[in-house]
């Protein structure tokens, strides 16, 4: 996804690392819900993890900004 944006800006590449990991919560939400439910798949399988991944994404950014991977 980055490397066809074009220009690459902290919020781009941000948005792009986010879609992903949406991808993979999706994927693995479905599959735990088969197990646990719906309802029980988000609280097991979503929330206690949301926080560090925000982090993760916030912190990757920076790091490929400082690695001087964006257009400034």
């Amino acid at each position: 996804l980055v490397e066809r944006m074009g220009k690459k800006s902290f919020s781009k590449v941000l948005l792009a690392m986010a879609a992903g990991n949406g991808l993979i919560f999706c994927c693995g939400l479905v599959w735990l819900s088969k197990f646990v439910g719906p309802s029980s798949a988000v609280l097991l399988g979503f929330v206690p993890f949301i926080a560090g991944d925000i982090i993760k994404l916030f912190v990757a950014a920076k790091a490929l900004k400082a690695l001087r991977f964006l257009s400034p």
